[in-house]
């Protein structure tokens, strides 16, 4: 689409519909966790809303932490504590300018009626928190005494009103507060095992286990048929055989004939056997044999990336000391193997590598495990036919042909002609016979034993399952966790920002602190819950008397560092314009235009990811928040900093004087 051309610094018109330049961001990969922490069940009472309210407040949504606290305070839940825990959502990210008309008639209410509130320790906080807003309004209140009351409470108090009323408190106060936030801070942004723990938030939740099932006997309708068939006309033969025999009383023959009969059985029992283990040895070997991927595995989709991770988690999970292209070399064949049936039981659209690589990882180290143990090719050992064995089928075939001859000699005498038409019709039929139920035989065999085989397999991967399950979720940090770790990183940015530009916070008019996904970083959230990233695009505005000082740093959140810094110092005349890029998908970019520059474009919210994917989650509740685009936006810290972009670039210098002017300004 063409740009949206950004208007004039006097237009306050600023949202228009367009995606202009580098305004997707892209993103590596995502996931939702089934977990029930933002899911008010219907029919919640006004307490459980106060506390899933409280839940959204800890973990940096502000925007549902005010419409939870609210409704419980409208039906009836209302006390000190409630009180207190609305006024920090009502701030949270947000300065007073920042709240609406209605938002301030409610403040002013609450502060006329706050006499009625005197229970617990909240009323201390709450007496602070009542001269703050009438300072803020204009309504006489003495910002010192409200300072005052403020910095005597407990330490846990004094801590969440620095963190959710931090644009509405005095530089002077943060001042104070500052050096005992940036120790927190500092101890915070390492605290809970982070370094070791964060991986998990983003890992994709993993696939149950499946395993590829026997394939079902080879058997054509009209194999049993035939061989019944077959087995019918051997037996006749070899009865009339044995009638001719016992019409004549030939007792040596008869014996041979009892002999013939028995060793047969045994011979071509054994001959079964012996013929079935062989070519299951054959027929495992050609499995495990090294060969090109097959048509499936060709192309750019589910099945090349399979792969690309057994050649990865094979090069990784080798034995100690083997050279990776070797290991791969030797394991070729049964890595083939393995990719084709991971290919084939979990092709399908809606299943991101991610989701298995957990299998194909258990799959490589279970080699190396069995390559180590020298059970790789256990099957040639279970199925190695004996020498002993062989030889018993040898001496019992032998020994049928010689029985068989002796009776069809003593049979010949007997009846010539029709002894001799016997005895070939029963070694055809019997030659047929055996070896059509030879075939049937193996074939359920061999779907008996892939089936035993198959289920072996699926149970000891559902096992590994529910290990890798286990221990993603014992891992796998919390949200609240989740977003104290953030705000503790974009404390250690401000203080790096006030140490360089040699500043304090008395020399803040104000600030803003707006984070956005960096270029392909990897995505997770709890299900209603916002997204968070592994790698954040922080910009942080500090707006001072003789300008605007802006810091642009990348944040790498899972391995806690910034990766470089970019500042840019500009006058308040020099900021032309702001406007707001929406795509069709929701995706927020913010476009920020220089006097003597090119348009900056910054990714607030990603379109590829505002949607819900239900895909990615198991579960059978929809996962479809109504205010999904408020919840990030808000959790971005987007409002409070277009506000004060937008003042600046509308009028100037004269909006910050203004806003430094009116009742209520504390920065």
């Amino acid at each position: 689409m063409t740009p949206h051309t950004p208007p004039t610094s006097s237009s306050r018109d600023t949202t228009v519909n367009s995606a202009g330049p580098g305004a997707t961001v892209g993103v590596q990969a995502k996931v939702v966790h089934n977990v029930n922490v933002y899911q008010v069940p219907p029919g919640a009472s006004p307490q459980e809303k106060f506390q899933f309210g409280l839940r959204f407040l800890d973990d940096g949504v502000p925007f549902n932490a005010r419409e939870l606290i609210s409704e419980a305070i409208a039906a009836g839940h209302d006390n000190a504590e409630v009180r207190f825990h609305w006024v920090l959502a009502m701030f949270s990210k947000r300065s007073y300018r920042d709240l609406d008309r209605l938002e301030r008639e409610r403040l002013d209410d609450f502060a006329n009626g706050m006499h009625t509130y005197t229970d617990g320790r909240y009323s201390s906080a709450l007496e602070g928190i009542k001269e703050l807003l009438a300072h803020l309004s204009g309504q006489g209140g003495n910002l010192d005494t409200a300072e005052k009351q403020i910095l005597a409470l407990d330490p846990e108090l004094l801590a969440l009103i620095q963190r959710h009323l931090e644009l509405v408190l005095s530089g002077a106060t943060k001042d104070k507060l500052w050096e005992a936030t940036r120790e927190r801070a500092k101890a915070d942004r390492y605290a809970s095992d982070r370094s070791s723990r964060v991986w998990a938030y983003f890992h994709p939740e993993p696939i149950r286990a499946r395993a590829r099932g026997a394939d079902e006997p080879q058997i054509g309708p009209a194999d049993r048929p035939r061989a019944m068939a077959a087995t019918v006309l051997f037996a006749l033969a070899a009865g009339y055989l044995g009638w001719l025999l016992l019409s004549q009383v030939e007792v040596a023959a008869l014996l041979a004939y009892l002999l013939a009969a028995a060793t047969g059985y045994v011979g071509i029992r054994d001959a079964s056997t012996w013929h079935y283990r062989t070519g299951r040895v054959r027929l495992e070997d050609y499995r495990n044999a090294a060969r090109p991927a097959g048509e499936h595995l060709r192309g750019k989709g589910f099945a090349k990336n399979v792969s690309r991770s057994f050649e990865h988690y094979f090069a990784r999970y080798r034995p100690h000391g083997m050279d990776y292209a070797a290991w791969l070399a030797e394991t070729a064949g049964i890595r083939g193997r393995l990719r084709d049936e991971i290919a084939e039981i979990y092709r399908e659209q809606s299943v991101p590598i991610g989701r298995v690589n957990w299998l194909i990882g258990y799959l490589a180290r279970d080699v190396r495990r069995r390559w180590q143990q020298g059970t790789l090719y256990d099957y040639r050992e279970r199925y190695h036919v004996p020498l002993a064995f062989k030889a018993r089928c040898m001496l019992a075939l032998v020994i049928t042909l010689a029985a068989a001859i002796n009776v069809v000699v003593a049979a010949a005498g007997v009846a010539p002609v029709t002894a001799s038409g016997a005895f070939i019709l029963a070694a055809f039929s019997g030659l047929y016979a055996a070896i059509r139920w030879q075939h049937i035989v193996s074939e359920i065999r061999r779907y008996h034993d892939d089936g035993v085989d198959a289920a072996q397999r699926l149970q000891e991967r559902s096992a590994a399952y529910r290990r890798w399950k286990a221990k993603l979720d014992a891992t796998r940090p919390d949200e609240t966790e989740m977003e104290a770790w953030l705000h503790s990183d974009k404390t250690i940015m401000i203080d790096q920002a006030l140490r360089h530009y040699q500043l304090s916070w008395r020399d803040i008019i104000s600030h803003a602190v707006l984070q956005a996904p960096a270029r392909r970083p990897k995505a997770g959230r709890a299900r209603g819950g916002p997204w968070r990233y592994s790698r954040y695009d922080l910009r942080l505005f500090l707006i001072t008397n003789d300008g605007v000082r802006e810091v642009n740093s990348e944040l790498d959140f899972e391995h806690i560092h910034f990766n470089g810094q970019e500042r840019n110092n500009f006058r308040f005349e020099a900021l032309s314009s702001v406007n707001v890029t929406e795509d069709r998908y929701n995706g927020r970019t913010l476009n920020l235009t220089l006097t003597n520059g090119p348009t900056r474009n910054i990714n607030v919210t990603d379109a590829e990811i505002m949607e819900p994917d239900p895909a990615t989650v198991q579960s059978d509740v929809v996962d479809t928040p109504m205010n999904f685009l408020q919840m990030n936006l808000s959790a971005a810290g987007f409002t409070h900093a277009l506000r004060i972009l937008e003042g600046i670039a509308a009028e100037g210098k004269r909006w910050i004087d203004r806003d430094r002017h009116l009742p209520g300004s504390v920065g």
